[in-house]
């Protein structure tokens, strides 16, 4: 009987350990997204150094960066909405 009530107890402990676990990892979590993209002119010639900017309507927020040399452009780390 003290042997089955031992097992009991470890297999609450574990799995309470994985749970809280999991919810920690699960909390940790955040949601975020990303623009990429390519800046041309009407010719269709990539324009390299050109400011974007990009504005959250939602949150009132803007960020900008800036065109490669080819013009590519990457903002990571954006918080949705539109």
């Amino acid at each position: 009987m003290h042997h089955r009530l031992q097992r009991f107890c470890l297999t609450i402990a574990v799995i309470a350990s994985v749970s809280i676990g999991m919810n920690g990892k699960l909390g940790a979590q955040a949601t975020f997204g990303s623009i990429i993209g390519t800046v041309t002119d009407p010719a269709g010639a990539v324009v390299s150094g050109t400011k974007v900017t990009i504005t959250s309507l939602d949150r009132g927020t803007v960020v900008s960066t800036l065109t490669n040399e080819s013009g590519n452009f990457s903002q990571p780390h954006l918080s949705p909405g539109r």
